[in-house]
């Protein structure tokens, strides 16, 4: 159910005390209205049209907290997690190695310890 304002024929929701457009007196209450009640206005980008309002008057927003920018966090060097290669099927294994260009044939242990030395040898880096 919506009321229509006298004023600025805007549609508001029955109960309001006054029209959120225009500030009118809604015609259930006018005849009670006080000057002093009002309700905040909306703007088209849904901010308070009262700006200034303070904490605890009509039309105040609390201020949202600003969004950390990742770019001002400081560069942290991270240690890649170590690869659980035992959980992991012994296909994906050979897969693995096949794609490093590694030797592929053994057990799965064989194939396990081939990877985790080969991600040791990479994380030392080349020896000159």
């Amino acid at each position: 159910m919506l009321e229509t304002c006298p004023d600025c024929t805007a549609r508001f929701a029955v109960g309001l005390l006054r029209c959120p457009h225009c500030q009118a007196p809604a015609p259930l209450f006018a005849d009670r209205m006080e000057e002093d009640d009002t309700v905040p206005r909306i703007t088209v980008a849904g901010g308070p049209s009262n700006a200034d309002a303070l904490p605890g008057e009509p039309g105040y927003i609390e201020p949202a907290e600003p969004a950390e920018d990742p770019t001002d966090a400081p560069a942290v060097d991270k240690e890649p997690e170590p690869v659980a290669y035992q959980d992991r099927p012994a296909a994906d294994l050979k897969a693995e190695l096949r794609q490093r260009g590694l030797p592929t044939g053994g057990s799965k242990t064989e194939l396990v310890q081939r990877l985790t030395e080969a991600d040791e040898d990479a994380k030392a880096g080349p020896e000159d």
